[in-house]
């Protein structure tokens, strides 16, 4: 039976270099590592974790093996761009305040409900605008040609087969006498 090892955030580097250096396992690139991990985990290591978080130590392992590998490299730069990009995204969200994600949403559902169209966003983000009692005339404009609607006929699979509707022709029936 596998005995289970849980790996956390706090331990992930130590247990998976005391893993490789145990094992003597060579890891030169990203894909070397993900095996890695696929045999700790068949062996019995449990990583409960954010999977982000997994990978980020794979790739920082995997370029502290083999710092040689271009593309290796490449990975870290990235993840540190990314991590730029994150910082600079949750800065605009900060326009909401602290409004939590179960009111906005009930705010939108609730703007959306009566006209069945798109909410006016500067109402959620605290612009409000009065609001007049005459409704607004929209004009929707579409480069499609109308065109005219045929009428379908919807055909029905009928496992029995009606005595009208015949396959083979029927044959001449002849009165009278026999031959």
């Amino acid at each position: 039976m596998v005995e289970l090892k849980k790996v956390t955030s706090d331990d992930v580097y130590e247990t998976i270099h005391q893993f490789v250096t145990s094992g003597e396992l060579v890891v030169d690139d990203y894909d070397s590592m993900i095996e890695v991990i696929l045999s700790m985990i068949k062996v019995g290591y449990c990583f409960s974790m954010d999977r982000d978080l997994l990978r980020d130590a794979m790739e920082s392992l995997t370029y502290m093996y083999a710092p040689s590998d271009d593309m290796n490299k490449d990975r870290l730069v990235q993840q540190f761009a990314d991590d730029e990009e994150d910082d600079d995204e949750e800065d605009g969200e900060e326009d909401f305040g602290n409004m939590d994600l179960m009111k906005m949403m009930q705010m939108m559902g609730g703007a959306m409900g009566s006209e069945g169209g798109m909410p006016d966003l500067g109402t959620l983000a605290g612009d409000s605008k009065p609001e007049s009692s005459e409704p607004v005339p929209k004009t929707v404009t579409t480069d499609e040609v109308p065109s005219e609607v045929e009428e379908t006929t919807v055909v029905k699979e009928d496992e029995t087969v009606p005595e009208e509707v015949a396959t083979e022709e029927p044959k001449p029936v002849e009165e009278g006498g026999a031959e």
